[in-house]
């Protein structure tokens, strides 16, 4: 069922992009697909485009930490990072791995759907203090504010609902301050990270002797 969901809400978030996107740009794309479907061949794929790390790999929560946190842990968690995605109103596709993760922390049918609810509404719903898995508190607060990370920028309404979550971390106001630097950081390097990726593409091999 997460699984569908996230589905779900990856062909949302393609339809806004496609929306969002000039006429033009459309009508091209609507004529590239009539051809493939025509010839019954899905589109190529340019090779010479790279993947974005994002794409190729990330960081997600593992089974091992999850089966750890107890069942109110998991809600806590999900719907905190289910608030972080649509802090800013938008969910971007470099952020989709982390919906995947908030829906698969909870096994009800009923709470899964209420966190699709929010996140296709774009409402940030109610947060109760975290008075279970103590110990993990402060991991949920840099995991968090990877999310803001993510998607390359640090924008003044994510930087508001994270200062919020600290309170319900109960976590004193200051310390909200050093995890923000921490992914104001975090967005400096991923940036430049790509920049040298992409200038490595252009590098002439220049192999080492064994």
């Amino acid at each position: 069922m997460a699984e569908e969901a996230a589905e779900e809400a990856k062909e949302e978030a393609k339809e806004e992009a496609k929306e969002e996107a000039p006429a033009e740009e459309k009508k091209a794309e609507g004529t590239e697909n009539q051809e493939a479907e025509a010839g019954n061949e899905k589109p190529k794929v340019d090779e010479d485009i790279p993947l974005s790390v994002d794409e190729m790999f990330g960081i997600r929560l593992q089974p091992a930490f999850i089966e750890r946190l107890s069942d109110n842990g998991k809600m806590w968690l999900a719907k905190a990072m289910v608030n972080m995605l649509i802090a800013d109103k938008v969910i971007d596709q470099s952020e989709m791995c982390y919906l995947e993760d908030a829906l698969s922390l909870v096994e009800s049918d009923e709470q899964r759907a209420a966190l699709m609810e929010t996140a296709k509404k774009r409402e940030v719903s109610p947060m109760e203090n975290l008075n279970t898995d103590r110990m993990y508190a402060g991991h949920f607060f840099y995991y968090l504010a990877m999310i803001v990370a993510a998607d390359g920028k640090v924008k003044t309404s994510e930087v508001n609902y994270l200062m919020k979550i600290c309170g319900k971390l109960g976590f004193p106001p200051r310390s909200a301050k050093d995890v923000l630097r921490w992914a104001t950081d975090m967005v400096k390097l991923n940036k430049e990270r790509g920049q040298m990726v992409e200038g490595f593409r252009h590098v002439s091999p220049l192999f080492a002797d064994s």
